[in-house]
């Protein structure tokens, strides 16, 4: 009877804390707050795991932009100078128009781009770059003003009476894509990639004597490999951050140069190609507002340099006249150097 009843003390004993809570809260509240409390502990782990689990999935996120870039003019290379009393084989006259004289107007573009994000630190980027510049301008000059070929076109000066308005046009457009792979380092993202860019510019000039146009194109082929890095400069935790990235390369660039002139009575061309090594970088900042878990808008400002690209501008000097020996008509290809900068604005997505 004796162990009957210590057995039973004994069973009691260790079921009250089961029984107490059932019917009690562990620090004396009531049993309806218990179950809250044991309800948002739940909660809180199946959000924690889901938070995890999106970490640790694939993710993709697209960008689509608008650019708005101003094309720096270049250097100083001569396009139209003074023939009168100049020798016929060479200016000496002075110039009066050269590459810094050209007015572009803000450039308009597009930059996309598409990522996956493998969620293990690394991923990759497809992006298209698209920008188109021009400038349209008309210039009174005096009799005897040519482009500054060498020789001179024609083996002398520009005949007339009174002035001459040249029409000068001059476009220039920029694709580019690339393909990279991601990796991620804390808060920064280190790239690295193939990238091709092609520039294409095409100059054309023409006085209001219709008897005579002069035209020059230039197309460059670059391609080569290129290396970057995106981060977080700033960060205020609340949905709006600045972001910052800098891309840098070495390229290989086809580049062939076609010039034209034009008479009433003759038209005559010259053609020159040349493998060179080039140049590009691009430098920007970009403050980001987040609008829900999956939008955000970006507005920012950006720069793009190349450098050992051909422009239109700059191939002139070297063009000879072009009615003389095929040989004689363009002696070689320039390089220089090339700068856009502006604004861009854009959206992006994450899913």
């Amino acid at each position: 009877m004796t162990r009957l009843l210590l057995s039973f003390l004994f069973v009691a004993l260790a079921a009250s804390p089961i029984f107490a809570s059932e019917f009690a809260f562990r620090d004396g509240t009531s049993e309806e707050d218990d179950a809250v409390a044991l309800s948002q502990d739940i909660a809180d782990d199946a959000l924690v795991g889901e938070c995890c689990l999106e970490c640790c999935c694939p993710s993709w996120t697209a960008n689509l932009g608008y650019v708005f870039l101003w094309r720096d003019a270049g250097g100083n290379a001569p396009v139209l100078t003074d023939t009168v009393g100049s020798s016929p084989n060479f200016t000496t006259g002075p110039i009066v128009f050269s590459e810094s004289d050209f007015n572009f107007d803000g450039s308009s573009g597009i930059d996309a781009s598409l990522v996956r994000d493998d969620g293990c630190g690394s991923g990759l980027e497809i992006r298209y770059l698209w920008i188109d510049a021009a400038s349209d301008q008309s210039i009174l000059f005096t009799p005897g003003v040519l482009p500054a070929t060498n020789p001179l076109l024609g083996g002398g000066g520009f005949g007339g009476f009174g002035g001459f308005t040249w029409d000068i046009e001059y476009d220039s457009a920029i694709h580019s894509v690339e393909v990279l792979r991601q990796q991620c380092c804390g808060s920064w993202n280190v790239s690295y990639g193939f990238r091709y860019a092609n520039l294409d510019e095409f100059l054309y000039m023409s006085p209001d004597d219709p008897s005579f146009v002069f035209r020059n194109w230039t197309e460059n082929n670059l391609y080569g490999l290129q290396l970057g890095a995106d981060g977080v400069l700033w960060d205020n935790c609340c949905g709006t951050r600045i972001v910052g990235f800098g891309k840098a390369g070495l390229y290989y660039n086809d580049a062939d140069v076609q010039a034209e002139y034009q008479n009433f009575t003759a038209f005559f061309r010259g053609n020159a190609s040349d493998d060179d090594l080039a140049f590009l970088g691009e430098l920007g900042v970009t403050a980001e507002h987040q609008l829900s878990c999956r939008l955000s808008v970006r507005a920012g400002y950006q720069l793009l340099f190349l450098d050992g690209v051909a422009l239109a501008s700059g191939q002139i000097a070297d063009t000879g006249n072009l009615q003389g020996p095929v040989a004689d008509r363009i002696t070689r290809v320039d390089s220089s150097s090339l700068l856009y900068h502006g604004l861009h604005v854009g959206v992006e997505y994450r899913r």
